[in-house]
């Protein structure tokens, strides 16, 4: 699955956003993806500081500033498994949020930037929990995505419980 899908079907809504991506760090009433412009969504990034794990605990920032707003967490399997811990913490203060995991087995900007750099690919295969059975460990609920037409009713599923979520979205590392 490409990445630019989870955004399209994330991006309908008056929402809260992180994300462990490369950019700038963004607090906004517009933004526009895709040629989408998109009222009221805020959108915090982590920007260029090689901040791998900053998306969720910024999720749970965005929560607790905004409990009224549903709150999305888009980050890559590497960034979500740095602070994967406090998923515990947004189960037991009750912090209803959907955080979407990028699973592709392996910390993708460090394998671009290896490859950027002419250096053979290093340490950057990854060995993943099942996500989904963690979630549920948890106290949460765990989505799987396996296929691009599974994204959209993940999502709103996703928004109809009242604790945190994980889609676990496997997607292609060839296509980063």
């Amino acid at each position: 699955m490409k990445r630019t899908g989870v955004l399209r079907n994330c991006l309908f809504l008056k929402s809260n956003f992180t994300s462990d991506s490369t950019g700038t760090t963004f607090r906004i009433k517009k933004c526009l993806f895709a040629g989408w412009t998109i009222p009221r969504l805020r959108m915090v990034m982590s920007g260029y500081l090689a901040s791998m794990g900053f998306g969720f605990p910024a999720a749970l920032a965005a929560k607790l500033a905004c409990p009224d707003k549903a709150v999305f967490c888009i980050t890559g399997d590497g960034g979500f498994s740095q602070a994967m811990a406090d998923f515990v913490t947004a189960v037991k203060y009750r912090l209803p949020m959907v955080v979407v995991i990028l699973n592709n087995d392996e910390l993708g900007m460090i394998r671009v930037e290896q490859k950027l750099e002419q250096y053979q690919n290093f340490g950057t295969d990854l060995h993943n929990p099942d996500f989904v059975l963690y979630a549920e460990a948890c106290g949460g609920v765990g989505i799987p995505v396996k296929k691009p037409n599974e994204l959209a009713p993940a999502v709103r599923r996703a928004l109809s419980f009242d604790r945190p979520v994980i889609l676990d979205v496997e997607t292609d590392k060839n296509r980063f």
